[in-house]
Parts: structure tokens; sequence; C-alpha cells
């Protein structure tokens, strides 16, 4: 099993996504998008990410799903379930 993040080539600005280069282009991960799959299902290999991106994409996510799993959405600043919306921790 692996864990899938799709991309985008439209900007997308928020919470739930992150700007990476792939493949020496403007790429961004849906975050929220998340997906598990089996890697008998790969045919192909696309390619990889840098070192540098791939380090941001897990901090990024660790951090949202941490969040998700410890809180409600309500108490870091997420309202509703817009993916868009942007992250405040509230220090309490």
């Amino acid at each position: 099993m692996c864990i899938a993040l799709p991309l985008t080539s439209k900007e997308k600005i928020g919470t739930w996504f992150i700007d990476i280069t792939f493949q020496s282009e403007n790429k961004w991960v849906m975050l929220y998008q998340i997906r598990t799959l089996n890697k008998k299902r790969f045919y192909l290999k696309m390619g990889e990410l840098d070192d540098t991106d791939m380090r941001r994409v897990k901090e990024k996510l660790e951090v949202l799903l941490e969040f998700a799993v410890n809180r409600h959405p309500t108490e870091v600043g997420i309202e509703g379930s817009n993916p868009k919306s942007n992250l405040s921790i509230n220090k309490t």
C-alpha cells in the first residue's frame, strides 16, 4: 500500500494545497484528496519529487492529519470543510 496525493497544474492557494516542482513544471498537491493505493496497480513510474519538495509535502500533510485526528477543525481555525480556508492555530 502507498499514499497518493493528486497534482494539478492550476494554481491553488489555501491550507490544503502546497506548491511543488514536478518534471520542471509548477504543480500544486491537493492534500485533501489523499488516497491509499495498492502498489500493484502502478504500471509506470512517472517520476519523483526532489528531497526538498517531498519533505515539505510530508510536513504539511502530517500537520493537517494531526489536526484532523486530535482536534476539532474549529480548534485550529479551519472553518467548515472548505479546503481553501486558511489555517491558523489557536494557542490556548
